[in-house]
C-alpha cells in the first residue's frame, strides 16, 4: 500500500514539474529575443510563432528574422521579410497582436539630424567593410540608424549610430 501511495505522489510531483517547465518554456520563448536590457516577460502575451502568423497576414515572402524590441514605450515583434531581394518589416504589438504602422514605430523626423549617408560614413569609420543594410529605428526612445557591415574577413557587424547626435551607440559582432 505504501508503495502505491509513493508512486502516486511521485507521479504527481513529476506531472507538476513538467507543467512548470512547459510554462517556463513558453514564457522563455516570448522573452528570449528581447533586445537590450528590458526583459519584461509580463508585458508579452504573444509567442514568436503567433507574431509570425499575424505578420504573414500583412505581408508575403520569406521571414528572415523575428526580434522582440521596445519601440515607443511598448514591446513589439519586428518580423523581417525578404521578397525578391528586398527587405521589409512588419511590427506586431507583443501584447495585443495589432499590426503597427510606421508612424507608431519610426522616430519623428524632426528629431533626426543625421542623414543615412552621414550615418553610413560614421559607421564605416568605426568598422571597415561594406554596408549591406541601413535602417532608421528607435533604441530606448532615441532614433538610431542600424547599419549592418560585412567585413573583408567574412564577419558581420551591426553598428548603431544616433540619428540625433551622430555618436556610435553600440557595435555588435555576429558570430
Amino acid at each position: 500500500m505504501k508503495r502505491k501511495v509513493g508512486i502516486a505522489v511521485l507521479t504527481g510531483v513529476l506531472a507538476l514539474g513538467g507543467t512548470t517547465v512547459g510554462a517556463y518554456a513558453v514564457q522563455s520563448d516570448k522573452a528570449s529575443n528581447i533586445q537590450g536590457k528590458d526583459k519584461s516577460v509580463a508585458e508579452v502575451t504573444l509567442s514568436t510563432e503567433e507574431a509570425k502568423q499575424i505578420a504573414k497576414k500583412q505581408l508575403s515572402g520569406n521571414i528572415e528574422q523575428v526580434e522582440l524590441e521596445r519601440e515607443n514605450g511598448r514591446l513589439v515583434y519586428k518580423v523581417e521579410f525578404e521578397k525578391y531581394g528586398d527587405d521589409d518589416d512588419v511590427y506586431v504589438d507583443a501584447q495585443t497582436g495589432k499590426i503597427l504602422s510606421n508612424s507608431d514605430i519610426r522616430p519623428a523626423h524632426d528629431t533626426v539630424k543625421i542623414s543615412k549617408a552621414q550615418a553610413k560614413e560614421i559607421a564605416l569609420r568605426q568598422v571597415k567593410g561594406t554596408v549591406t543594410e541601413i535602417d532608421l529605428d528607435r533604441d530606448d526612445r532615441e532614433p538610431v540608424y542600424e547599419v549592418e557591415i560585412a567585413t573583408a574577413n567574412g564577419h558581420e557587424a551591426n553598428v548603431d549610430v544616433s540619428a540625433t547626435t551622430g555618436q556610435i551607440v553600440r557595435v555588435e559582432w555576429d558570430d
